[in-house]
This record gives C-alpha cells, structure tokens and sequence, in this order.
C-alpha cells in the first residue's frame, strides 16, 4: 500500500482522494484531480522554459537531464519538482480565476501568489560569481575540474521566477 504526503495537512494517508474529500472537503473535481497528480508526481511538464536556460521546450523535464549533465541528480530532481509545483499552482489558479460553481476548498495557490509577491529582491550592489568550471573527463569517463582543462560557462542574467535558489546552493545540496 502506498502512503502519499497530503499538501493540504502533510499527512501521510494511503488513500489520498477519499482523504480529500472527508477531511479537506475538496469537493470540487479538477481541483481534487490536480492535487492529486501532483501528490503523485504526475504533472505534465510540457512546453515550458528551462530553469537553467530559459529556452522554451516541448519536454523539459528530457532537457534537464540530457543538456544539463553538470547538474547532480538531486538538483535535477529538484528542479522538476520545483516545475511541478509551478505548473500545479498555475492550474489551481486558473480555476479559480473561473469561479467554479463548486468552491475550491484549497489555498495553495493563493499562498503561493502570496509568497512570490513577498519575495525581496536581492541587493544590486551584492556582488556573486556567476561562472563555474566544467572539467573535461579523463580516461576513466570520470570529470575533473582543475586549472589546466577547465574552461569558464558563463550562467544566463536572468531566471524564471520559480527558481528560488541559485544555481550555486543547488549544485551543493548533494
């Protein structure tokens, strides 16, 4: 039996849709459903922007793994479930947006709005390397970054709002 993580209470229940209902009153379908993917992990990411990158693609969740291979795989993991969230509170939203005839019983996406709106920019005069090293690999497909291979990549100005976290705190968070 599968336990899954309920967004609204952080319990873990094992069955997560019945949970919705009784406990939440999430009586409202596409609400219910979406949270519900989300629980599961099941968002479609599609036709988004890179975090990294911020080129548009149809699978982005592909683009991270294939094209940004200096990246571990818990920043990766990461970053798609930091999209999912994105792509779900969007969903949730739009809903609103509608004024359902069955009212919405969760306030994620109003929290999220809440939060984004209440994020500080950074000081201007606050000074941050933004170039890293990428080692080219040796004879055993291993990477090492010294002095003598390395060559600076020079990280986009700018990123999605979604992305709280530098790239820096990312690719330490092993």
């Amino acid at each position: 039996m599968v336990l899954l993580e309920c967004l609204l209470c952080t319990s873990n229940v094992s069955h997560l849709r019945h949970h919705l209902r009784s406990a939440h009153k999430v009586l409202n379908l596409e609400e219910r459903q979406t949270l519900l993917r989300l629980a599961r992990g099941r968002v479609k990411l599609r036709d988004l922007s890179c975090p990294v990158c911020s080129i548009k693609f149809t699978l982005v969740e592909r683009h991270l793994i294939r094209q940004h291979s200096v990246l571990t795989d818990p920043v990766v993991r990461n970053l798609i479930k930091t999209l999912k969230w994105k792509v779900s509170m969007d969903e949730l939203a739009r809903l609103r947006e509608t004024n359902p005839e069955i009212p919405m019983a969760s306030t994620l996406d109003v929290i999220e709005s809440l939060n984004l709106e209440d994020q500080v920019p950074a000081p201007q005069d606050h000074q941050v390397d933004d170039s890293f090293s990428v080692g080219l690999p040796d004879n055993k497909g291993d990477y090492r970054a010294d002095a003598s291979q390395a060559e600076p990549v020079k990280m986009p100005e700018t990123y999605p709002e979604f992305v709280t976290l530098n790239l820096h705190d990312l690719l330490e968070m092993d």
